[in-house]
């Protein structure tokens, strides 16, 4: 997710984090996957895909000025 993030702002210059971070301690790596399957059967819900949406919501930040540019300074 972050390299695909890094690729679509990272050329217009927006600081993407390429590296992961440590585990929070005591955390023992089990990921519980959970599972969507009854919410489209029975409700008829149509997820979206997870990159679509961390795009949607990146844009959205620029948008409302969340986040920021880094300023670049100029050779004196």
């Amino acid at each position: 997710m972050i390299a695909l993030l890094a690729k679509r702002y990272g050329p217009e210059g927006w600081p993407v984090a390429t590296v992961k971070a440590e585990p929070p301690e005591g955390f023992d790596g089990y990921i519980k996957r959970l599972d969507n399957l009854k919410s489209r059967e029975i409700l008829g819900i149509q997820y979206r895909p997870l990159i679509e949406t961390v795009n949607d919501m990146a844009a959205r930040m620029i948008e409302l000025e969340v986040v920021s540019k880094p300023k670049i300074l100029s050779p004196i």
